[in-house]
């Protein structure tokens, strides 16, 4: 297709009118395309792409919750045929001792349930024009119009509302109307430029110069085994380096400094200044040594380099429009979350745009959305600024990321490494973006971390539990008589239900403490338990009002799941601080 309107319409002199206009087919903008036409099939949704794909980018190291969201979009097996190289964890060789640090995705596999329809043993390093592609192609399947080589000149307005856009194409210009319009066009987008109120991260602004080798020295510690290959993260005087393995024994191989030390360096050969950058290392002989660069784009430029600002918007959203992807928020590429980004924050867009275009609130879905993105970002650059800090002592790394996610109420009693792990996979932003559970029970919060609040299981362990997730638990244990601590705050949230494409209802509970916002997301089943904490009830008094029927068989070991649900949800306002028992000051 080359024109955004058929030759039909434009004799019949009909308006070019969709329910959905995406700006930009990257992995948020197909994704979010094909995930609206799946799961509600009368959409009209068309993207617009400005240029022709395939286009070489920067190749992508994926988290492993991609999986899931490549499979709900029906695009894993054309991605697992693709012959991309699979990435089986990452490790960091980190700080000035040169220590190893290797996280394995099969060990992060406890901290959800067992997945259907897809694996949790490795991912991919894949090559983004071939990705793009098969995402493009997963898009069209489910019956998105992708129209490549068509530039947005113009967003149309309404008043305060975006009601379409101006698209040029083969040196035609034509016009579309929508209801709503998706910038996933990057921070080049129009929307992104204009209306997000973006500010630069001054502390994260770095250059990356990259290129792609044959002939490395893979070292099993470092890279992993030649079937089963890792990302390597590598410690720099200046910065640090990417090491990425890629397809037929290539890999792409990058270093990353700040702006500031790029311009101290000035260097005049680029090509020159990459080769004496990876020669700072000391792993440099056995990694590189032998290695040689090659013309990846076959353009004759073995090196190039992109500079990557970190910056956060404060506007994701407003009448008519909403950013997604790189477009709402960049952190840094030292902990390679763009496709995880783009991914996972379109499948919540999808479910959000469903809702509303079939009636439900669009500022409460849009607000829901925005809340969910910018603390993600938030957390995953807190991450990246505690690496940058942190960096003559991984100790003090991993314990920075579990106190960033015991902030959110995720992991409350994950040892720290087990923490960390959780941010590298992804699955540590599931509780704030997907929560399947939610209007249901069972497994409802990543909090569960693969075990339940009664069992014998290896975080209880007396060695591995924090004294907060203990003393939480021994109250609920002990049945204690419980309120809700001063300044806890409720209001309504809606979160996705993944299976439906739509979102659901939830309540969010509030609690600001001195590492932020501490929140977590009570299913509507259980919201009703909130206002039983007043510390006149038992916990199990609070299951049993709770849950009346189940509570009447007599028998407190066969009572029903959303009393054990109770109990649970017990335990995690006592980790948040948002439950204290009764009389304690």
């Amino acid at each position: 297709m080359s024109s955004s309107r058929s030759s039909a319409e434009a004799a019949r002199g009909e308006p070019d009118e969709v329910d959905v206009l995406v700006i930009g087919a990257g992995p948020a903008g197909l994704t979010l395309a094909g995930l609206l036409k799946k799961h509600r099939p009368a959409t009209r949704v068309r993207v617009l792409e400005r240029a022709r794909l395939p286009q070489h980018k920067i190749g992508e190291s994926l988290l492993l919750d991609v999986n899931r969201i490549l499979a709900d979009l029906g695009a894993l097996d054309a991605v697992e045929a693709a012959g991309f190289s699979q990435k089986h964890g990452v490790t960091f060789l980190w700080g000035p001792r040169r220590a190893i640090h290797t996280f394995l995705w099969r060990e992060g596999k406890a901290a959800v349930a067992p997945p259907s329809g897809y694996q949790l043993d490795y991912t991919w390093h894949v090559d983004r024009h071939r990705y793009d592609q098969i995402l493009a192609e997963a898009a069209r399947a489910h019956g998105a119009e992708v129209l490549e080589g068509h530039a947005v000149t113009e967003v149309l307005r309404e008043g305060e509302r975006v009601v379409g856009v101006r698209a040029e194409a083969d040196g035609e210009v034509s016009e579309v109307r929508a209801r709503w319009v998706i910038d996933c066009g990057s921070r080049a987008g129009p929307l992104a430029r204009r209306d997000s109120e973006r500010a630069l991260d001054e502390q994260l602004r770095n250059v990356a110069v990259y290129g792609y080798l044959e002939g490395l020295g893979f070292d099993d510690a470092l890279n992993g085994s030649e079937d089963a290959r890792r990302t390597l993260v590598v410690t720099h005087p200046r910065g640090w380096l990417w090491v990425i393995p890629l397809a037929g024994g290539r890999a792409s191989v990058g270093f990353v400094t700040s702006v500031e030390q790029l311009r101290a360096d000035a260097p005049e050969d680029l090509e020159r200044y990459y080769r004496e950058a990876l020669a700072e290392i000391p792993e440099h002989d056995a990694l590189f040594g032998r290695a040689r660069l090659v013309d990846y784009r076959g353009d004759g430029r073995l090196v190039r380099s992109v500079q990557e600002y970190s910056y956060q918007c404060a506007r994701l959203y407003g009448p008519g429009w909403a950013l997604c992807g790189d477009a709402s928020g960049f952190v840094d590429a030292i902990l390679s979350i763009g496709c995880f980004v783009a991914h996972s924050h379109a499948q919540f867009l999808a479910c959000a745009l469903a809702s509303v275009l079939d009636g439900a609130d669009e500022a409460l879905a849009l607000e829901s959305y925005a809340t969910s993105v910018r603390e993600n970002l938030a957390a995953f650059r807190a991450v990246a600024h505690m690496f940058y800090a942190f960096n003559d002592t991984a100790t003090d790394f991993w314990r920075a990321c579990s106190a960033q996610l015991r902030a959110s109420t995720l992991v409350p009693d994950a040892r720290d490494r087990e923490a960390a792990l959780a941010f590298f996979s992804g699955f540590g932003a599931r509780s704030g973006v997907y929560e399947e559970a939610v209007g249901s029970l069972g497994g409802s919060f990543l909090s569960d971390v693969g075990q339940q609040l009664f069992g014998d299981e290896a975080l209880f362990r007396d060695d591995v539990v924090g004294a907060e997730a203990a003393r939480a638990r021994a109250l609920v244990r002990g049945d204690a008589r419980l309120v809700l601590a001063p300044g806890v705050r409720t209001r309504d949230f809606l979160l996705p239900r993944v299976s439906a494409g739509r979102l659901a209802q939830a309540t969010r509970v509030e609690l600001e403490a001195d590492a932020g916002t501490r929140h977590l997301h009570v299913p509507v089943a259980l919201a009703g338990a909130l206002p039983l904490f007043d510390g006149s009830r038992t916990v199990t008094e609070v299951g049993d009002a709770l849950a009346p029927a189940d509570a009447g068989r007599g028998d407190a070991g066969r009572r029903g799941p959303l009393h054990a649900e109770a109990m649970k949800l017990a335990y995690r306002l006592l980790c948040m601080g948002a439950l204290r028992e009764a009389g304690a000051r």
